[in-house]
């Protein structure tokens, strides 16, 4: 996979993260009326992006700790005291082991 495909898949996950669920099960929208079990496509494509974030957090789990810290740091603005050349450093391995994780999990 590319590094524009992963930049993509984080950038999902970035909104994921930042998209303040209150994690308490209830649905964000209300259709005010029943469907029938129709979706529209934009209904579509956002449990589409949902599930690949969730996935894609799940493969961001799986790298090691300073891999890990890497990312939250670029993408989600997390504070750490590590030397950011360090960041930097580790950010480049954890895109290339991302990538293949991405992969083997089925997203291309």
């Amino acid at each position: 996979m590319d590094e524009g495909k992963v930049i993509y898949y984080l950038e999902l996950w970035t909104e994921y993260m930042n998209s303040h669920d209150s994690g308490l099960g209830y649905k964000k929208k209300s259709s005010g009326f029943l469907t029938g079990g129709i979706h529209s496509v934009e209904d579509w494509e956002e449990e589409g992006d949902i599930k690949s974030a969730q996935i894609v957090d799940k493969c961001i789990d799986d790298l090691s700790p300073i891999q890990r810290t890497a990312i939250n740091v670029r993408w989600l603005g997390e504070k750490t005291l590590i030397n950011p050349i360090m960041i930097d450093v580790h950010y480049g391995a954890a895109l290339s082991k991302l990538s293949t994780k991405l992969q083997e999990k089925g997203l291309y």
